[in-house]
């Protein structure tokens, strides 16, 4: 594998167009790790694996591409480009909202294949991005909001003034060795 590539597992039903979508696929920035010929199979190597895409034909035998899709989705392990028919790509477009479930309609020549991957990719790596930003913007308000409380429970136990109070919490972290959000919990506690 080239350092930095990104992984991708395909699945198909037939074989021989797995192995051109492999090559067609190979030969850019893009890692195939697996190939495999049933739905169930798709779903375990990409547990196994973490590939960032799995490229599954719509029609499988076992599950469809769409509902390995959902499934893979909702439980955040990757994302999935389905290989489908027109009104296959309807229905799946119609149905879901999901980022990073997209559905190209076949035949499709390299170059939309390759575009379409990046697209994808780069959208659901930028999706990933803004939620753990997100999540991080909720972690310091949280932490904030806990700093007040205890910070409001200070300034009446010892008549401390808010910048006194805030002080006394950064020194008294400092010298136990733990956070200020561990502090302002157990202060919380305490005073409950």
């Amino acid at each position: 594998m080239m350092k930095g590539a990104t992984e991708i597992i395909i699945a198909y039903n037939n074989i021989d167009m797995a192995n051109k979508l492999k090559v067609a696929i190979g030969s850019s920035d893009y890692f195939v790790t697996d190939v495999c010929k049933s739905s169930s199979e798709a779903i375990r190597k990409v547990r196994m694996h973490k590939p960032e895409l799995l490229l599954i034909n719509y029609n499988m035998p076992d599950l469809n591409g769409f509902e390995v899709g959902k499934l893979l989705i909702g439980e955040q392990l990757c994302s999935v480009l389905i290989l489908s028919t027109q009104v296959q790509k309807e229905y799946v477009d119609s149905s879901t909202d999901n980022i990073g479930l997209q559905c190209i309609v076949k035949p499709c020549n390299k170059q939309t294949l390759l575009t379409t991957i990046e697209i994808l990719i780069k959208s659901t790596r930028k999706l990933k991005k803004l939620e753990s930003e997100v999540n991080k913007l909720k972690d310091s308000l949280e932490i904030r909001k806990l700093i007040d409380k205890a910070k409001g429970i200070l300034m009446k136990e010892t008549g401390e003034n808010e910048e006194e109070a805030y002080r006394w919490l950064q020194k008294e972290s400092m010298d136990r060795a733990i956070s200020m959000k561990e502090l302002a919990t157990n202060i919380i506690k305490e005073y409950k």
